[in-house]
């Protein structure tokens, strides 16, 4: 299972045109298991998706709006029920920054990888 979530990735990642370079890649916080990935077309955000090895979960976002400085997801975690919406900002090209709110109301610093 791993093996096929790993080469999934992999493709989906080298296939993604670079043209949103500012929010696509993976992404990373200190203190989770999870990585973020945002997939970009040469216009927008078309998949943000959280996944982590350790936990054995993929957890997929839904994009709300988008914009050229920022995008809106709604992310629902079935294991423990929580509903959360996030605002993505960027800090500099290496830094994202992650607002949430509803059942987790937290700011969340990923690093790129």
């Amino acid at each position: 299972m791993k093996k096929l979530l790993i080469t999934a990735l992999l493709l989906l990642i080298t296939f993604t045109s670079k043209a949103q370079e500012q929010f696509e890649g993976t992404w990373v916080s200190k203190g989770s298991t999870f990585k973020t990935t945002i997939l970009a077309s040469e216009y927008s955000v078309m998949e943000v998706f959280n996944f982590s090895f350790v936990d054995n979960r993929l957890i997929k976002e839904k994009i709300k709006s988008k914009s050229k400085d920022m995008f809106t997801t709604t992310l629902y975690n079935a294991y423990n029920g929580y509903s959360v919406d996030i605002t993505y900002t960027m800090k500099d090209k290496n830094t994202l920054i992650k607002h949430m709110s509803g059942h987790l109301n937290k700011k969340i610093y990923l690093k790129k990888l």
